[in-house]
């Protein structure tokens, strides 16, 4: 934040409000290119809302807890070998990575990246219809939400569970959340691609 208005700037304002006030206020951000995609409503809030702060890099990892002195342990929760980061987690922890695979294999996908914002820019770019990209889209969300949550889990209740179960897990919440949410113009191929999915 800048923190302070000048007297010209307050001046300048067709009426001023609180509201004006703090917008000219906050920096001026460039629009990330892929803000659209995470806040797709295909995608559970709650996932939406934890891969866009991973996007950002402000999740609370060991590492950042670490150099502001809330641990003096910065190894990954999940491998116990790696200092745990944003990079780390999403997706070149062993734990994360196989969750990925598994998941980008159920949804039929082969990413050359397994790095957040190169998965999430290879789906922009990839040419197949809107919907299929938000399935997709949907199955990296929810990954993210679940290996946090596995994270916290692991913090809190000293327990990991089984890679096949949070596998598991991510597959039925995808299936759910697309069933629920399911636009009407969806192609017929595509509504056939979805249920081949979720049966096969």
């Amino acid at each position: 934040m800048k923190g302070y208005l000048s007297f010209e700037q307050v001046v300048a304002m067709p009426k001023y409000s609180i509201k004006l006030a703090y917008k000219s206020l906050l920096p001026v951000n460039a629009r990330q290119p892929w803000a659209t995609v995470i806040w797709d409503r295909l995608g559970v809030p709650k996932h939406r809302f934890i891969t866009w702060l991973a996007m950002l890099d402000r999740l609370n990892t060991k590492e950042k807890l670490m150099k502001i002195g809330v641990t003096d342990d910065n190894l990954c929760l999940l491998c116990g070998t790696v200092v745990e980061n944003q990079n780390h987690l999403f997706f070149s922890c062993e734990y994360s990575s196989k969750c990925w695979d598994n998941v980008s294999k159920w949804l039929g996908i082969a990413p050359a990246t397994s790095d957040l914002h190169k998965l999430i820019h290879w789906v922009q770019k990839r040419k197949i219809s809107k919907f299929r990209k938000g399935v997709i889209i949907t199955g990296i969300l929810c990954t993210v939400y679940h290996i946090w949550k596995e994270i916290n889990n692991a913090l809190w209740n000293a327990q990991i569970r089984r890679i096949d179960k949070v596998c598991d897990t991510i597959q039925k919440t995808i299936h759910n959340r697309i069933s629920i949410v399911l636009p009407r113009a969806v192609s017929t191929r595509d509504r056939s691609w979805f249920l081949a999915l979720v049966t096969g």
